[in-house]
């Protein structure tokens, strides 16, 4: 997409999000160096405080910077890009090439898992490595992503092509829990598919690309025949949240290699959502046993908003455009218009009800993404490049 695309919108709220991105201080700047370039979770309303720098969103915001230096000209956002991804790489355990979960910030010491890494979260940042490499040439961006790539292959992938989710750095075992949708073996680690194609494209190694087939093979088999994937076995339930992380994964390859299958099963996964639209354009985020949880959270709203407008950009998808549109307009009611934080989204609401008062990083950057696309010409098509 041209920059003039993006800047000639009469109204600009995905700019005004990658700014919040760029200079709100989501992103720490600061002189030490277990923080510094990392991106925080949230900014707290409340409080007034950041929680903690988040491996996997860092992984995000590598791809989030990239996407709007292409989009703007702007040296600024290759910049934040750099960092965000020197703080993965200085960020790695010892001898392994595995990224920590999480550094708290000051006041905010929450334990999660601090000995567990998740693959999901490791093949995101795999592919923001290897995007600023694909930007910068080879060098060590290219370099970890390989090793940390080679390291899942070995270590968590599944013989019939799917990932375990959970690998312990104590213990050097995979884990799988299956008490959560991100603790079980499922759709949403078709996200890993964006990475394994950009190595592949990037190094020509075929282990790359018989991983992915393996992966895409698997994802489409477990789909159900009304489009939906279910994200928690146990149960039969759906989170849209990794239901459209799946769809991401598929959209992305199945355009980069032209496959109609891929693209074909993201296309049913995104009218099933869409297919459950509220009248004011938002979709609930939480399914089980047939009935819909009205809650709403902004990340699922922009995730939906963006492959959908994918779909309709490379001419699929036909007949949505109204909804794409009432999604649109529900999506920007999240969006902070005045003060400190203009620009940046709110979070909404957990599948139990519970506000979080967070002006949030991933959901921005979905956000900023999804408006991006969603505005954009159709002579301005996506090709995925530098989706996060």
């Amino acid at each position: 997409m041209s920059s003039e695309a993006l800047l000639n919108q009469t109204e600009q709220p995905a700019l005004a999000a990658a700014q919040w991105l760029l200079e709100s201080g989501i992103q720490d700047k600061g002189p030490d160096r277990s923080t510094a370039g990392g991106v925080n979770a949230w900014y707290d309303l409340k409080s007034a405080s950041y929680s903690f720098i988040y491996g996997e969103i860092t992984g995000y915001a590598v791809n989030a910077y990239l996407f709007f230096h292409a989009a703007t000209g702007k040296d600024a956002y290759l910049a934040a890009a750099r960092r965000a991804a020197d703080w993965l790489l200085l960020n790695s355990y010892p001898s392994l090439p595995l990224v920590r979960n999480r550094v708290n910030q000051p006041g905010f010491q929450v334990s999660y898992y601090d000995n567990w890494v998740f693959s999901f979260d490791q093949w995101v940042i795999v592919y923001g490595l290897a995007c600023l490499a694909q930007v910068l040439g080879s060098g060590p961006y290219l370099e970890r992503a390989r090793a940390l790539a080679d390291f899942l292959l070995g270590k968590t992938a599944r013989p019939d092509g799917s990932f375990y989710p959970v690998y312990d750095v104590e213990k050097k075992t995979v884990e799988a829990k299956g008490d959560k949708w991100s603790r079980q073996s499922g759709g949403f680690h078709a996200k890993a598919l964006m990475a394994l194609e950009k190595l592949r494209a990037l190094t020509g190694e075929t282990k790359y690309g018989a991983a992915a087939e393996k992966l895409a093979a698997w994802t489409l088999g477990v789909q159900q025949k009304d489009g939906r994937f279910i994200t928690q076995d146990n149960e039969g339930s759906t989170h849209l949240h990794p239901h459209i992380y799946t769809l991401e994964g598929l959209l992305s390859i199945g355009l980069a290699q032209n496959n109609k299958s891929w693209i074909d099963a993201a296309e049913r996964g995104i009218r099933w959502v869409l297919q459950h639209q509220n009248t004011d354009g938002g979709v609930y985020s939480f399914v089980k046993d047939g009935n819909f949880v009205p809650f709403i959270r902004a990340d699922i709203l922009a995730q939906a908003l963006r492959v959908g407008a994918a779909l309709r950009q490379n001419g699929c998808l036909e007949g949505a455009d109204n909804a794409l549109q009432r999604l649109r307009q529900k999506l920007l009611s999240y969006q902070i218009v005045r003060g400190p934080q203009q620009g940046g989204f709110l979070y909404g609401q957990e599948q139990d009800g519970t506000i979080h008062y967070h002006v949030n990083a991933w959901v921005t950057m979905f956000a900023a993404q999804a408006l991006a696309v969603a505005d954009a010409g159709q002579a301005d098509a996506y090709d995925m490049a530098f989706f996060v």
